[in-house]
């Protein structure tokens, strides 16, 4: 096994890119495992294994970050375009125990909050943040 790409990527960037890519991860983690908490609570009216809600939000920041929906979708623009809600869906349903139609609904408006008011309110966040 040829780890030589990833030597390339790990020292591509300074240790303060490495630093702020960790602080956005949590914050944005952070941030989203709130926001999908409250839409839950919202929808569903329970408070059970909400714990899990920033466990499933980290995952797909992972997800995200590293860009693994990208070798994995076509390249048709709907079927990428569908690939991250389907697990939004799916890990909704795994780690919240949500019953197929609200973890539809919690999927869907978690995948637009993930692309509209989770990066807004990271970006208002981070400039409190010294480095």
């Amino acid at each position: 096994m040829d780890f030589s790409g990833i030597m390339n990527l790990a020292a591509s960037g300074s240790v303060s890119y490495w630093i702020s890519l960790g602080i956005n991860l949590i914050l944005s983690t952070l941030v989203g495992g709130i926001l999908v908490v409250i839409l839950t609570y919202l929808l569903a009216r329970e408070a059970s294994r909400l714990g899990n809600a920033f466990l499933m939000v980290l995952i797909i920041n992972l997800i995200n970050l590293f860009g693994i929906l990208g070798f994995l979708a076509p390249s048709s623009f709907f079927l990428g375009m569908l690939l991250p809600v389907l697990v939004w869906i799916f890990l909704v349903k795994v780690f919240l125990g949500a019953t197929w139609t609200h973890s539809l609904i919690i999927g869907i408006l978690g995948w637009l909050l993930s692309i509209f008011l989770v990066p807004w309110i990271t970006s208002l966040i981070l400039p409190l943040i010294p480095l």
